[in-house]
């Protein structure tokens, strides 16, 4: 009988911790990047130092351009150029492609 005892409290112990864990709420931010001077932009990758790159109109060309989002301010990447930045890893290297002559070519 103690032994049935002690194993439903231990059982007890054991629900409560993995109902804790289970019930643990992530936090996260979300935050306005802005655009290059056009009506949206998109976000396609971010690192570790919450450097952010991506896809932006701008307000005076037609095609988007490459950005980098970094402490708030974003920067054009290539402007003048159809230009899109994919994804940007721990170091600060992007990779993505630039359009010219109407073919489209990868960079980094």
């Amino acid at each position: 009988m103690r032994t049935r005892l002690v194993l439903s409290a231990c059982l007890l112990v054991v629900t409560c911790l993995f109902t804790s864990a289970a019930n643990a709420v992530t936090q996260y931010t979300i935050t306005d990047l802005g655009t290059l001077g056009g009506v949206w932009s998109e976000a396609y990758g971010m690192n570790e130092d919450a450097q952010v790159v991506g896809y932006s109109l701008t307000a005076t060309s037609a095609h988007g351009n490459a950005f980098l989002w970094e402490d708030g301010v974003m920067e054009g990447i290539a402007p003048g150029l159809d230009t899109q930045a994919c994804d940007i890893n721990n170091f600060g290297r992007i990779v993505g492609w630039a359009k010219e002559s109407g073919a489209r070519h990868s960079y980094y």
